[in-house]
């Protein structure tokens, strides 16, 4: 009886400590250490002595940042931003809250073609950063995806594994290289070394649509010349893959590229566990567990972008074609559905569907820069989108179907869109104004012991004006 009792105050003790944990702030304010601006956007993380991540943030248009209830303990502060050199601030056994006094930034020393430039390497525009690389940093990319990753750029959200990006709130973020709006797929086939500088718009005006940040490539286009590149990126003990190859040759002002992806996925031990609960009118519920049981999952991407661009000082024409495709064949569960009020209540599960889509497109940009910062922008896309979509679903017990759902959906949609904008610069602000003229048929079938066929057909026309300052 004894021990017993000893071992309930120990817990208690222990559960006690956690609750009564002493937590502290940490604040501060983030400042360019020659002209004593503040650096917006800096990345705060807080870290074990060992390099564990506990927490983090960044700083305000002021340069200021807080850390909220923090616990007591041994920490490293590591503030750090795209053209300054890191700071490491240790913390030791503080218990109470800890208000840091200026943390001044340097500049890093960026070599940029031959020559030492020892100054930020983000120069702040009224409308964009523009961001200059530094060599560890192309070193340390593989392509135009992955250097973002070494960037730490505010708002984004990097995979490289998956060359993804993302940003919070699940906005719109636009790719351009050169000016040009282009896909992920041309951005993974960029070789960093090619790449003079990024300019980051997380206030893009009316010529960037609706995109909530742009990210826009500067590259180095050769007279002559070309260039080609391969990634391979297999899973060993699975079927599972994305590689994609890349060409390019240039020939005085002119252009001419072209990228080929494929990812694979093959999985033959997926399954699904699942809980759903009807509500009837009669006031009666049916709550079901499902248990699944091995199924299988295949399908298939494919990427072709094949582009020709035309540049000079004053004028800019690409031409883009594009076609992606996705067959999903297999995408096949199953298992058993249990009644949770009365587990002898369970019928067998099959729920498979298979999807197909073809997508083939031609996008036409011009660009024209005028006198006096004045621009013009042309853009037309066409665009045919095909899909094939079909489930089955069945539920049976011993051999009596009580279930039993066959759909099919076959889609058509062609769609046209032109626009044409007209921007000018006024000092730190900009005047942009557009037309927009959206054309699109669809033709939809629908299969499920009875077939039907909808036409749908839209036009519209909108004028839009902006003003950025």
């Amino acid at each position: 009886m004894k021990r017993k009792f000893t071992i309930i105050l120990l817990l208690s003790h222990i559960a006690l400590q956690g609750v009564f944990a002493l937590t502290i702030d940490i604040k501060g304010r983030v400042l360019h250490a020659t002209n004593r601006e503040a650096v917006e956007y800096a990345n705060i993380v807080l870290q074990t002595p060992d390099s564990v991540f506990i927490t983090g943030t960044v700083t305000g248009q002021k340069g200021d940042f807080s850390l909220d209830k923090v616990e007591s303990g041994d920490y490293q502060l590591v503030i750090s931003s795209i053209g300054y050199k890191t700071q490491y601030i240790d913390i030791h056994g503080y218990a109470k809250s800890l208000q840091l006094d200026e943390i001044l930034l340097e500049d890093e020393s960026i070599d940029l073609e031959g020559v030492t430039v020892t100054a930020s390497a983000t120069t702040n525009k009224s409308d964009r950063k523009i961001i200059f690389l530094s060599e560890n940093q192309v070193k340390a990319s593989t392509n135009g995806i992955d250097l973002l990753q070494q960037l730490m750029l505010p708002k984004l959200q990097v995979n490289p594994l998956f060359n993804e990006v993302k940003l919070p709130g699940g906005g719109e973020l636009q790719y351009r290289i050169n000016g040009v709006k282009v896909e992920v797929q041309d951005v993974t086939a960029l070789k960093p070394a090619d790449i003079i500088r990024i300019e980051f718009h997380d206030n893009p005006g009316l010529r960037y649509g609706n995109a909530e940040v742009v990210l826009d490539y500067i590259v180095y286009r050769p007279e002559t010349g070309g260039s080609f590149g391969i990634n391979l990126n297999d899973a060993v003990t699975s079927e599972w893959g994305n590689n994609s190859m890349n060409g390019k040759i240039n020939h005085k002002k002119s252009e001419f590229s072209v990228y080929y992806g494929i990812s694979h996925r093959n999985f033959y031990n997926m399954w699904r566990d699942n809980e759903e609960k009807f509500a009837f009118e009669d006031g009666s519920t049916l709550h079901r567990k499902e248990i699944g049981d091995p199924g299988h999952g295949e399908m298939y991407w494919q990427n072709l972008n094949g582009t020709y661009s035309f540049q000079d000082d004053n004028k800019m024409l690409n031409a883009t074609f594009r076609y992606y495709t996705n067959n999903q064949p297999h995408w096949d569960y199953k298992g058993t559905l249990y009644n949770i009020d009365n587990t002898a209540d369970a019928v067998y599960m099959i729920d498979n569907s298979s999807f197909k889509t073809h997508r083939p497109a031609l996008d036409l940009y011009y660009q024209q820069n005028m006198k006096n910062d004045q621009t013009l922008v042309f853009n037309m896309v066409g665009t045919y989108n095909y899909t094939d979509n079909s489930r089955f679903y069945q539920e049976s017990r011993e051999n009596l179907i009580l279930t039993n759902v066959d759909n099919l959906t076959i889609g058509k949609k062609y769609s046209l869109i032109g626009e044409g904008i007209y921007e000018k610069k006024i000092g730190d602000n900009r005047i942009s104004g557009g037309l927009k003229h959206t054309q699109s048929w669809s033709d939809n079938d629908y299969k499920n012991g009875h077939d039907y066929t909808t036409n749908l057909y839209l036009l519209f026309i909108l004028l839009r004006i902006s003003i950025l300052t």
